[in-house]
């Protein structure tokens, strides 16, 4: 009896061995995918605190019945996680319709894997070493007391919504058909 992963004498696998690849690409794609969901539900968590709560811990809030009093207030207590939720709930939700389209499901795990962590890596560069800077220069910041707020913080909102329309629209338009690789409709 030949072993599982042995060739064929034509140089082709059994299919028995491209199931067992296909099974542990899915799993090790599907492991990589609830990771990056978890570590990017973080990283919106964070990024809710800071920008979309930003006088949680800093001195001199708005007035009350101000627009940015009642946002303030809405997404430091009842709404800190929705950003977080809302983007891990549309991303599983275009990965299960992918899924469910797709012919060749054994690489679309990973797929999504790796362009949440592109994206991951994207919006952290752009938003460290350009959206807080411009959003520094451009409110005129000069003291501890004008760092928080919403004019420091619009640039860097702007960039990430603009990666996730980007993320988004590359993932809806992913094909998996079979004789061809990861690849956009």
């Amino acid at each position: 009896m030949r072993a599982v992963t042995a060739p064929r004498s034509d140089g082709t696998f059994s299919d028995v061995t491209r199931r067992l690849f296909s099974a542990g690409l899915f799993v090790a794609g599907a492991a990589a995918l609830a990771w990056t969901w978890q570590f990017l539900f973080v990283w919106f968590a964070g990024m809710t605190e800071g920008w979309l709560a930003p006088w949680d811990v800093a001195p001199g809030r708005p007035p009350h019945g101000t627009w940015a009093r009642a946002a303030n207030d809405f997404f430091e207590v009842p709404g800190a996680l929705l950003p977080s939720r809302a983007f891990v709930a549309a991303d599983a939700g275009l990965f299960a319709t992918t899924l469910v389209r797709a012919q060749r499901r054994a690489g679309v795990p990973l797929a999504f894997a790796a362009s949440n962590v592109t994206f991951l890596l994207l919006d952290m560069a752009l938003v460290l070493f350009v959206a807080h800077p411009m959003g520094a220069a451009l409110s005129g910041a000069i003291g501890p007391g004008d760092m928080a707020g919403y004019h420091r913080a619009w640039p860097a909102i702007v960039v990430t919504l603009a990666l996730l329309v980007a993320l988004f629209a590359v993932q809806s338009r992913c094909s998996f058909r079979r004789g061809s690789s990861w690849r956009t409709r």
